[in-house]
């Protein structure tokens, strides 16, 4: 007998998986027709659902300690803010 706990990781890795594909398929395909830094920055928020995934179902933190689960839910969207603000300045310093 399948759990619930069992079926909401199958669907968590189904949504990994498919999150992983579209990365690929982006970083793979786009580069001639979307500009770069909506492209990075696409990636970037891809890159941050698989990682709240990650945080909130494989480490089970989805019913965990608040303080731990914002902590580690906080720490990839501050890296991936200064990522895009890096991008943003360069974008604007490169003359877009």
């Amino acid at each position: 007998m399948v759990t619930n706990t069992s079926a909401r990781l199958v669907k968590a890795w189904s949504l990994l998986v498919a999150l992983a594909t579209a990365n690929a398929l982006l970083v793979g395909l786009a580069p001639g027709f979307v500009p770069p830094f909506y492209l990075s920055s696409i990636v970037i928020v891809l890159s941050l659902l698989k990682a709240r995934i990650v945080i909130l179902d494989f480490l089970g933190l989805r019913a965990g300690p608040a303080l731990l689960r914002w902590t580690l839910l906080a720490w990839p969207m501050l890296l991936a803010a200064a990522t895009i603000a890096k991008i943003a300045f360069l974008h604007v310093h490169a003359g877009g």
